[in-house]
């Protein structure tokens, strides 16, 4: 299982080269663009205004979008 996080700490993750607001919008886009996503993260209470991420949440992220570049992993 993965440790939670905040929405911020993974939009980095996947957008280290950006600001911080824009690497959130960037990933809302992108999870907002995949409806299997979208659906199985309602299905554990997900908002999109919520600012932690569920460790079952990222998972489902990463399985939906794939990991970032440079991710170790579990934590």
């Amino acid at each position: 299982m993965y440790a939670p996080t905040t929405k911020g700490e993974l939009a980095r993750a996947y957008s280290p080269h950006l600001v911080s607001h824009a690497a959130i919008n960037r990933l809302s886009r992108w999870m907002g663009s995949c409806q299997p996503l979208m659906k199985a993260l309602h299905r554990t209470g997900y908002s999109n205004t919520q600012k932690k991420i569920s460790g079952r949440q990222k998972q489902l992220i990463y399985k939906h979008l794939g990991r970032p570049k440079g991710c170790i992993g579990a934590a």
